[in-house]
C-alpha cells in the first residue's frame, strides 16, 4: 500500500504549485507558497505560513483507504476541530497543528481525494 501511495504523491506533486489559490472545506482561502519534495507550505488568509510535510498527505491517505472510505458511498467526515479532532484529522496531525482543512484541498487539487463540503464535509479517495 505504501509504495502505490508514493507513487501516486510522486506523479501528482508537481500539481502543487507556488501562487496556487484553494480554498478550505469551509470555504477559507489559502495559497501555497512554497513547494519542495518533502513539504508544501501554505498561505493562510492572514499570511500566516504553515508547512505541511509530505508524511501528512501520506497519513491521509493510508488513513482513507484503511477505512475504507474509497467512493462517494464510505465518506469520512473532515472534522478539524481542536476540542473535538476527527480520526483522520488525528491521523494527519503530525506536527501538533490542525491541518486537515488545508491537506483535502491539497489532495483534491492533486485528484487525488473528492469533497463534499455540502454533507458534513466529507472526503473519500478518487
Amino acid at each position: 500500500m505504501m509504495e502505490l501511495i508514493n507513487a501516486a504523491l510522486d506523479n501528482r506533486w508537481s500539481l502543487l504549485t507556488p501562487g496556487q489559490a484553494l480554498n478550505t472545506p469551509k470555504n477559507k482561502p489559502f495559497s501555497i507558497s512554497t513547494v519542495n519534495s518533502q513539504t508544501v507550505e501554505i498561505s493562510t488568509s492572514n499570511s500566516t505560513l504553515i508547512p505541511i510535510d509530505r508524511n501528512a498527505f501520506v497519513a491521509a491517505l493510508q488513513y482513507l483507504i484503511t477505512n475504507g472510505h474509497i467512493t462517494s458511498a464510505t465518506p469520512c467526515r473532515i472534522q478539524s476541530s481542536y476540542n473535538n479532532p476527527g480520526n483522520l484529522n488525528k491521523a494527519t496531525n503530525l506536527q501538533n497543528r490542525v491541518i486537515v482543512h488545508y491537506l483535502i484541498p491539497l489532495l483534491a487539487h492533486m485528484n487525488l481525494v473528492d469533497v463534499n463540503v455540502i454533507r458534513l464535509h466529507s472526503t473519500w479517495l478518487k
